[in-house]
């Protein structure tokens, strides 16, 4: 005999919570919440205690406030707030825990009870990022490894990811990606643009976390080269150690740092509008901020290497250098197929990055390993 499958009870952990005001795993966390809970479930999100959300409930959805001491405590202080998380979940009746990520949890993974079904979502390689020393790389593999023995399932959110996954570890990961929603323009969009001083088509655009391996500064000084030149509006946090370089090296030469905007409305508006979107990230699977440029109709310009080729096929232009940004930009309006590129990066959004098919994909996944015999 099994539990009643419209009473399965899913938390989900390595997160900066609900709602999004942070990046990918807040939305991924955020759009299948919401849609487990439609579904008839019980959904728990673990968020920091200083979310400016308090309630307990967000749209239906549990909200679990746990002590964070990040913001003092600086990224030692998310180690922390994992094993806090970690510790309350053992005091709960959770059929099932998605843990979103391993870099600062699997440390504390033999902590969580056999009673709970353990699914992992893998994430990018993040040893592979440029910006750790090696013996940072060395722990995130260990991490990595770590979190294989200890989950009763895997999710790689690439085709790479699972395939890098399957040949190291001798695993099966289930391949379920992110997801994007296909905006609907709104006559308030031009009101918002045109108080940054911003029109139609008038800027170019990227949107990231300010870090060396999103070659923010090679898609800048691209711009920097180019003439004539269009605002580059960067979204993002700017006030880190990196931001503040480049900010001090681009914004008096026509560059905007406007930083981080969490309002889904905005971010619409600037994607929609862009004339062309630069993604620069580098590692890691499918990125959520490239879908929802895709979702918006952007032309994007993204950083050339094996996980974008994946999300975009053909439909975008690619940079490895610098001068590969100047000339696109100099080159702009050419003879690209621009507008085709947008179309089938829409339909793609349609037929494989949408919320509800990616929801169902990790429901299904829940449910096979979720319900266990009284």
């Amino acid at each position: 005999m099994v539990v009643d499958k419209a009473k399965l009870h899913i938390a989900i952990l390595g997160s900066r919570g609900i709602p999004n005001r942070y990046g990918g795993f807040e939305q991924l966390a955020t759009a299948l919440a919401l849609r487990l809970k439609e579904a008839g479930h019980r959904v728990s999100v673990y968020t920091p205690h200083h979310h400016p959300v308090k309630e307990r409930k967000w749209k239906g959805v549990h909200r679990i406030l746990c002590f964070d001491p990040e913001p003092w405590a600086g990224p030692a202080g998310h180690f922390l707030y994992d094993l806090f998380c970690i510790l309350d979940s053992r005091r709960r009746s959770f059929d099932v825990i998605l843990h979103l990520g391993y870099t600062t949890s699997a440390l504390w993974f033999p902590l969580h009870l056999n009673k709970h079904t353990l699914i992992t979502n893998m994430d990018g390689l993040e040893w592979s990022r440029s910006k750790y020393p090696s013996l940072i790389r060395a722990f995130l593999r260990w991490s990595e490894a770590r979190a294989l023995k200890y989950s009763s399932a895997l999710i790689a959110d690439s085709g790479v990811i699972r395939s890098y996954l399957s040949s190291r570890h001798n695993c099966t990961p289930a391949m379920i990606a992110y997801g994007a929603d296909i905006p609907a323009p709104d006559e308030q969009d031009m009101k918002w643009l045109e108080s940054m001083g911003l029109r139609a088509g008038g800027y170019d655009l990227g949107i990231a976390r300010f870090q060396e391996d999103n070659h923010l500064e090679m898609i800048l000084n691209g711009w920097e080269k180019s003439a004539p030149r269009h605002p580059l509006v960067m979204v993002g946090n700017a006030d880190t150690r990196f931001g503040k370089h480049l900010r001090r090296k681009f914004e008096n030469k026509g560059a905007m740092f406007p930083g981080s905007i969490y309002d889904a409305d905005k971010l619409r508006a600037l994607r929609m509008h862009s004339r062309m979107y630069f993604h620069g990230h580098s590692a890691g699977g499918t990125n959520p901020s490239l879908l929802e440029a895709m979702a918006a109709g952007a032309l994007v310009c993204a950083h050339d290497n094996a996980f974008n080729h994946e999300v975009l096929e053909n439909n975008a232009l690619y940079f490895k250098t610098e001068d590969d940004i100047c000339s696109y930009l100099n080159a702009f309006p050419s003879d690209w197929p621009a507008s085709a590129w947008q179309k089938k990066n829409l339909e793609r959004i349609r037929q494989h990055y949408n919320w509800d098919r990616i929801a169902a994909q990790y429901l299904e996944l829940m449910e096979k390993y979720g319900y266990k015999p009284f």
